[in-house]
């Protein structure tokens, strides 16, 4: 399981914290969890870990902000026990550091009840096959305020010939479909994507066909990786091994389309407003980091808000973009 990287907190900052899903994730049964301890200097980092047998549905990353730690994080506990999400682990920092709670698994109606709890300000889909997403989910993410319109959909590749492969349980026409329903249900929605390249097999027809896709299809946030075997799987005994250097230019070729991409989706956002989540403050210089609804935790770039200002980590400020790079955003505070 990935946890978030985080920059350092400032002083008098309040919670900032992560509520994740993970797939597939072996975990184990402690029980007796007193909430308040979390909290105590003592238990600085801690693990919290319950099993979950029901089928898990969607990842969800939910971010905190609120000055009763304890309360809000056992509110939030409560709230999960009482829909069909389930805590499955704990990860926290207490004495006003960042807090991370991993591991929870979601079903459409627990977004509806997460989203009544006070001091819960975003909920941010993670980690959700193309076809998981239907009609159903779209519309909690429509009637759900807290929900982010940002969707992190990993579709791997967009050869149907190398997706199954893969074994995946979709093809690029319905990924292209996916998508175009997406941005036409939810325009603002930002849509990020995961992709793999060399996997066993793969021939410069696929990858041309995977650079066409990535031009037509634009996400807005896109990674791509070099195939790397994996113990025990059969694509390790695939006899048609990519080399590494041609998967490595490969990847290369791939981030240096959506680099261009990129820039071009955030020069669209220049003049635009937008709530911005402070991460920290940037050394020696009038300027903080910050998030959009559009910037998942660790993955995606920053909006560097340019003030003078004092800002604590966890502040919400709302800033006009007035700068636009390939990953990153320039914005000033709106008052």
């Amino acid at each position: 399981v990935k946890l978030s990287k985080c920059c350092n907190p400032l002083p008098g900052d309040d919670i900032i914290g992560y509520i994740t899903k993970g797939r597939g994730v072996s975990v184990h049964r402690r029980d007796c969890v007193n909430i308040p301890d979390l909290f105590k200097e003592e238990n600085r980092i801690i693990d919290v870990e319950w099993y979950n047998e029901e089928k898990v549905s969607y990842s969800a990353d939910i971010e905190i902000y609120a000055n009763d730690r304890s309360g809000l994080l056992a509110d939030i506990i409560q709230k999960i026990g009482e829909t069909k999400a389930k805590l499955v682990g704990v990860n926290s920092r207490a004495n006003k550091e960042r807090i991370a709670i991993t591991e929870v698994t979601i079903e459409v109606e627990s977004l509806d009840e997460l989203n009544k709890i006070p001091g819960l300000y975003w909920i941010r889909i993670l980690y959700c096959y193309p076809e998981e997403i239907d009609d159903e989910l779209i519309e909690a993410v429509i009637r759900n305020e807290k929900v982010c319109h940002y969707l992190d959909m990993p579709i791997q590749h967009a050869s149907d010939g190398i997706l199954k492969r893969m074994g995946r349980r979709t093809c690029k026409k319905d990924i292209v479909a996916v998508a175009e329903k997406l941005r036409e249900r939810i325009p603002d929605i930002c849509l990020r994507t995961t992709l793999i390249c060399g996997f066993p097999g793969e021939t410069q027809k696929d990858h041309e066909e995977l650079m066409a896709f990535v031009n037509e299809m634009e996400f807005d946030r896109l990674g791509a990786f070099a195939y790397s075997p994996e113990e025990g799987t059969p694509a390790e005994t695939f006899k048609d091994q990519v080399s590494d250097e041609v998967k490595r230019t490969w990847q290369e070729e791939v981030m240096e389309l959506q680099q261009e991409v990129s820039y071009d989706k955030n020069q669209e956002l220049l003049g635009r407003e937008f709530v911005a989540f402070v991460e920290g403050k940037v050394a020696d210089e009038n300027a903080y980091m910050g998030r959009t609804y559009r910037d998942a935790p660790s993955i995606d770039g920053y909006v560097f808000i340019q003030t003078k200002e004092t800002l604590m980590t966890g502040d919400l400020v709302k800033v006009k973009i007035t700068g636009a790079y390939e990953y990153d955003l320039i914005g000033e505070i709106v008052k």
